[in-house]
């Protein structure tokens, strides 16, 4: 019969008529027409279906599946069996499409035709297969039992198998479970069967010891091991799992979810230490013959933060204490005994602790999944002693979730696998944060020894997925000549993608001052002449990029804009909508969408003058498109930074001149009608910008009025550039020949009044 806890459930979740006999061993053994049902697995997904795998006492596998009424009568033509009345799929590990490969299994009499075309004429074609284990939609474990030897074999799903055939590969390198065979078109992996016992509990410490001792031989291995397990990775394999409890436990879902924000803070705030994992870590994978441990089940091993192993076996060893299936003395005697083990090989991750709650966390579903008799309350034990031993740990001096990776890259351990994956050198002091945009980027500063010497590398790291077209791009424009070398006035920095997972790409940090050092109205103009210049190569160079960047996209960026600062300053949303609609107006005089290689968010903080070499940097953005969208941003810049530190949008007009002069020496040309709504456009994302950033309030109001002015002020002609003058353009504006939304021409003195 129903338990009180699955009875409860099966009330609630009405969406699956079927839920409550798949609960109710006694029931579904009866609907069955057998003695007695084991469940072995079971997966449920609230509202959608439940699927179970059970072993009758005859020893015959089902694989059962209670579905919504719509999806049971709409998967009715694939002909199962079925129990009609509580809309439940009957059949065996051979109807699960994940794992295709059970087919040839499934039924027993053609069992031995499917090992044979597995094995040849090797000694397991005739051997013997023993179902050990079976995870719905995952894979099939199963033992060969031959008098000359027996082997383990499993059938995986295909996005699982590659990760599993490269793990039992490392293991039999490292001289634990020898392989035998593995089969991409059945997505097999068959290795040894290693003689021994599975290590528990009872067993001497020394045992757990050794476990230790071998999985710290395992981290000692080399690095460069495929298949990658981010700090991002980790959070969301503890988020499946507590929002899996709180859809069992409706009453704690707001108390999880809080749990899983300190979690995910005290894990992207203490460093991981990377290197080659088993990945799925506990005392039931090691087998211990003659005082030797080795490991097995080595599907999910490769790359990642190696507490996170340590953690793992930690968890298992709580959760079967909170149960109760493991007395406290035994569970405590065989934790210490297992670090000890791996402390006398090597020196214990940072972050055991934080592994060790993480994974418990993510052991939250488990009582259910297993039909504990009260498994709400082992839940709720559970998760209840992550947060009190959460409360404990010590506050993470850097705990951004968006960015899991960068306590990471801010320890030296890190810092130098993230080198080493990159051919980047040697660290030769502590990495050192630059900038830091919580739940954004951030740029961390790494000093290295490498073989041409000392270099700095930039690491620039962000909360979206990693950036492989700007390393590609880099590679691109140097090979083109933006090397930078001796002779070339152009460069563009070394750039190197970072380990896959980390979201992180290195970046050689290159000599020079920006070029916003020469942004005073009588500074030397001649480093803005090389910057137009050098914007004119690279519009002219033939790479691709990979995307392209169109007037549309530009003028919705700035339409955005508008709104989001007609938003924040409802004053002036009038003005704003007036702007708008303006800009929406102006026609695509003069444009040649996909003529230029873009830099997109180009401006002085973007080029570094050394000497007579100028540098261009921060290309993330890059795109072909229409070279007024460069010439606009740099005139943007220009102008808002004028006003905002001189008051006057002319100030830098000598600075906008030589730019444009030294586009034209570089052969660029464009249209001042282009030109001009370009440079408005850009100017007008600023309105939104100067609202945002703390210290550039005052700038929304000036900024706004001159915004009206070159609005209005639109040429009429279109004339193609050749050394015109930005100053002579917006020098007409200030003259007064503007026009006002009412048809009235503004004098100079409306810039400055109250429109």
């Amino acid at each position: 019969m129903l338990t009180p806890p699955n009875e409860a459930l099966a009330a609630r979740d009405v969406a699956l008529p079927g839920l409550g006999l798949l609960l109710d061993s006694v029931a579904l053994a009866a609907a069955l027409g057998v003695q007695r049902v084991e469940l072995r697995h079971l997966r449920y997904k609230p509202g959608t279906s439940c699927a179970a795998a059970v072993v009758t006492e005859e020893g015959r596998w089902l694989r059962l599946r209670a579905l919504t009424p719509a999806r049971f009568t709409e998967e009715a033509a694939v002909g199962h069996a079925r129990l009609a009345a509580a809309c439940v799929e009957l059949g065996t590990p051979a109807d699960d499409r994940d794992v295709a490969g059970l087919r040839r299994l499934w039924p027993e009499r053609t069992r031995g035709i499917a090992l044979a075309k597995l094995f040849g004429e090797g000694r397991l074609a005739t051997a013997r297969m023993v179902p050990l284990s079976y995870r719905l939609g995952r894979r099939l474990v199963a033992r060969l039992d031959h008098p000359d030897g027996s082997a383990l074999l499993k059938i995986h799903a295909p996005g699982r198998f590659a990760q599993a055939q490269a793990g039992a590969l490392a293991a039999a390198f490292m001289g634990h479970a020898p392989m035998e065979r593995a089969c991409s078109r059945q997505m097999a992996v068959v290795t040894r069967w290693l003689p021994g016992e599975t290590l528990s509990a009872d067993r001497p410490v020394k045992a757990f010891a050794a476990a230790g001792a071998a999985l710290a031989t395992l981290h000692q291995g080399p690095p460069a091991m495929p298949f990658p397990r981010s700090r991002a990775d980790e959070i969301a394999t503890v988020s499946r799992a507590l929002d899996g409890a709180g859809s069992l436990l409706p009453d704690m879902a707001d108390w999880l979810a809080d749990l899983l924000r300190r979690l995910a803070e005290a894990l992207a705030g203490t460093p991981a230490d990377p290197g080659p994992i088993h990945g799925d870590f506990s005392a039931d994978q090691v087998v211990m013959h003659a005082d030797r441990a080795r490991l097995i089940d080595w599907d999910r091993a490769g790359t990642g933060d190696r507490a996170t192993d340590l953690g793992s076996a930690l968890a298992r060893l709580d959760a079967d204490r909170i149960s109760g299936r493991l007395l406290p003395a035994a569970a405590c005697a065989a934790a210490e005994a297992l670090l000890d083990g791996y402390a006398a090989r090597r020196t214990l991750p940072p972050a055991v602790e934080v592994q060790r709650l993480a994974h418990l966390a993510g052991l939250a579903t488990e009582p259910f999944r297993r039909q504990a008799p009260d498994w709400p309350g082992e839940i709720a034990a559970l998760v209840a002693e992550v947060g009190q031993r959460l409360d404990r740990l010590c506050e993470p001096e850097i705990a951004d979730a968006a960015l899991p990776q960068l306590a990471t890259l801010l320890s030296p351990a890190g810092a130098q696998a993230v080198l080493d994956a990159c051919g980047g050198g040697r660290l030769a002091t502590s990495p050192r944060m630059l900038r830091h945009k919580p739940g954004r980027r951030a740029l961390i500063e790494m000093a290295a020894h490498g073989e041409e010497g000392a270099l700095t590398w930039l690491a620039k790291t962000r909360s979206k997925r990693p950036d492989h077209a700007a390393p590609a791009l880099h590679h691109a424009l140097r090979a083109a000549g933006f090397d930078g070398r001796r002779g070339s006035p152009f460069g563009v920095p070394l750039m190197r993608s970072g380990p896959e997972g980390m979201r992180i790409c290195l970046i050689a940090r290159v000599p020079g001052r920006p070029l916003a050092d020469w942004q005073e109205p009588d500074a030397d103009t001649a480093s803005f002449r090389a910057a137009g210049c050098a914007l004119a190569a690279l519009h002219a160079c033939d790479v691709d990029p990979g995307r392209t960047w169109s007037f549309a996209d530009e003028e919705s960026v700035a339409l955005r804009a508008l709104d989001a600062a007609a938003e924040r300053c409802p004053g002036s949303a009038e003005r704003i909508a007036r702007l708008r609609a303006r800009a929406a107006a102006f026609p695509r005089v003069g444009l040649d969408a996909g003529s230029a290689l873009l830099h997109r968010d180009f401006y002085p903080d973007q080029a570094l003058v050394d000497g007579d070499r100028l540098w261009l940097i921060d290309l993330d953005l890059a795109a072909r498109g229409d070279a007024h969208v460069d010439l606009g941003n740099m005139l943007a810049h220009l102008s808002e930074y004028a006003i905002r530190r001189f008051g006057d949008p002319l100030a830098l007009a000598p600075q906008a001149d030589a730019f444009l002069g030294g586009y034209s020496d570089g052969g660029g040309k464009w249209s001042e009608t282009a030109l001009h709504d370009l440079h408005t456009i850009s100017l007008m994302r600023h309105l939104d910008i100067c609202l945002r950033l703390p210290g550039r309030a005052d700038v929304f109001r000036p900024l706004l009025d001159h915004l009206y002015v070159m609005s209005f002020a639109r040429p009429d002609i279109s004339k193609t550039g050749s050394g015109h003058s930005a100053a002579d353009t917006n020098d007409r504006f200030s003259r007064g020949t503007a026009a006002s939304p009412e048809g009235h021409y503004l004098g100079p003195e409306w810039c400055t009044r109250e429109a």
